[in-house]
C-alpha cells in the first residue's frame, strides 16, 4: 500500500478499488508465513503492483488469484512448498506483462540468462581449485593461494582456453610480453587482452622469447602447437545470488539443493576466503575449512548445472 501511495499519490481514487485485493494478499501472505512461500507472496504483491501502474486497478480476478487456487482456498495448507509460490509469482507477472503489452505499453527486456553459462563456470573453477589445492596452499604460501581463490570469487577470474595449430601454422596473433594486442585470425577465438600463459605445457611467465623459442622447437619438430590462453573476465560470485535464484525460478526440479542453504555457503566461502587472504600466515585450520566450503559448493552446484546444460 505504501508503494501504491508513492506511486499515485494517496488521493488516487483507483485505491479504493484497489484496497480489497491488497489486503486479500495480505491475508494470504499471512496464511504462509511459516513458510518460505511468505517472501514469494510479497514478491508477487510487487508484480501485482506493477501491472496495476500500467494496466489499471486490480480486481480479485487478475490472473494473481486465479493462478494460486493453493493460497486461495480456505482450507489450504500452512506453509506453502517454496517452487508453487515462485511459480504463482511467475505466473502472475506473466499476466501482468500481457496486461501491459494489451494497454499499449512497451514489455520490459527479457530477463537475462547469463546464469546458463555462469553457474557452470563458476563450476569448474571452484574443481580447478580444489583439484590443485595442495599446490596453491603448500607450506608457507597459504595466504598466497588464499588470495588467488578470493580473487576469483569476489574480484576477478581468469577463464583458460586452449588453441590447437598444426604444425607451421601461424597464430594469427601480435604479441607483447605475451599479450595479445592485435588479432589476424579471429576464426581461433583470440580477442585483444587475452595472454598467452602456455605453448605445449611449457609455462612462459610472459616472456616473448620463451614463447618463439617454444614455437620454433615445436614447428622443427612437425608438431602441432597447443597454446593455452587466459582471458580476464568477472568474479565467479559477481552477483550471483541473483544467478542462482533465476535458475531456481526456471528449473523445476524439487531435487536441487536448498537455495538458502547454497546462498549460506556462498556466503561463508566469502567469508573464508577473505579471512585466510587477509592474515599474515593463515592457519592450516582457516585454510582447511575454507577447503570445506568449496567442496560443499561444488556438491551443491553439481546437479544445478547439469541441470542447466539439459
Amino acid at each position: 500500500l505504501k508503494c501504491h501511495k508513492l506511486a499515485h499519490g494517496p488521493s488516487d481514487a483507483s485505491m479504493a478499488s484497489s484496497l480489497p485485493v491488497f489486503r486479500e494478499m495480505r491475508r494470504r501472505g499471512a496464511r504462509a508465513a511459516s513458510g518460505r512461500a511468505c517472501r514469494c507472496v510479497l514478491a508477487a504483491s510487487l508484480l501485482v503492483l506493477v501491472g496495476h501502474r500500467l494496466s489499471g486497478p486490480l480486481r480479485p480476478s487478475s490472473l494473481a488469484f486465479a493462478a494460486a487456487p493453493q493460497l486461495a482456498s480456505p482450507g489450504a495448507a500452512a506453509d506453502v512448498p517454496r517452487r508453487e509460490a515462485l511459480a504463482w509469482a511467475a505466473s502472475a507477472g506473466l499476466g501482468l506483462a500481457s496486461a501491459a503489452v494489451a494497454a499499449g505499453e512497451q514489455p520490459a527486456l527479457a530477463a537475462e540468462e547469463a546464469w546458463r553459462k555462469d553457474i557452470p563456470r563458476a563450476l569448474e573453477a571452484l574443481k580447478g581449485y580444489s583439484r590443485d589445492w595442495e599446490t596453491m596452499m603448500k607450506e608457507g604460501e597459504n595466504t598466497k593461494g588464499a588470495n588467488i581463490v578470493r580473487e576469483g570469487i569476489v574480484i576477478r577470474y581468469t577463464d583458460v582456453y586452449k588453441v590447437k595449430l598444426a604444425p607451421g601454422e601461424k597464430l594469427g596473433v601480435r604479441l607483447n610480453l605475451c599479450k595479445v594486442l592485435a588479432v589476424e585470425k579471429p576464426e581461433f577465438g583470440w580477442q585483444e587482452g587475452d595472454k598467452i600463459l602456455y605453448v605445449n605445457d611449457q609455462v612462459l611467465n610472459n616472456d616473448d622469447n620463451v614463447f618463439k623459442e617454444t614455437v620454433k622447437i615445436a614447428q622443427a619438430e612437425g608438431k602441432p602447437i597447443i597454446v593455452s590462453a587466459g582471458r580476464e573476465g568477472p568474479a565467479l560470485f559477481d552477483d550471483f545470488d541473483r544467478k542462482l535464484k533465476q535458475a531456481y525460478e526456471v528449473i523445476d526440479d524439487d531435487k536441487l539443493p536448498d537455495l538458502d542453504d547454497l546462498l549460506l555457503l556462498i556466503a561463508n566461502t566469502k567469508v573464508q576466503a577473505n579471512s585466510a587472504a587477509s592474515a599474515t600466515n593463515a592457519s592450516q585450520d582457516t585454510i582447511n575449512r575454507l577447503k570445506v566450503e568449496i567442496n560443499g559448493l561444488i556438491k551443491s552446484l553439481t546437479p544445478i548445472a547439469k541441470a542447466v546444460s539439459v
